[in-house]
């Protein structure tokens, strides 16, 4: 049931709503100091922008 909840409508949801969540991986990531050298696993957490911010 998960499973086609969330995959029926994940680029719209990409394209369109995950952005707005730029500023607060931007603040979560700067607190924690995550850097270059910075090791994280992101598991299930949207299309993939938290990572291209850390």
């Amino acid at each position: 049931m998960q499973g086609d909840l969330w995959s029926a409508r994940a680029r719209e949801w990409s394209e369109l709503q995950e952005g707005s969540f730029r500023p607060l991986y931007d603040a979560a990531f700067g607190a924690a100091k995550v850097g270059k050298a910075t090791l994280i696993l992101d598991v299930g957490c949207g299309a993939g922008l938290a990572c291209l911010v850390a």
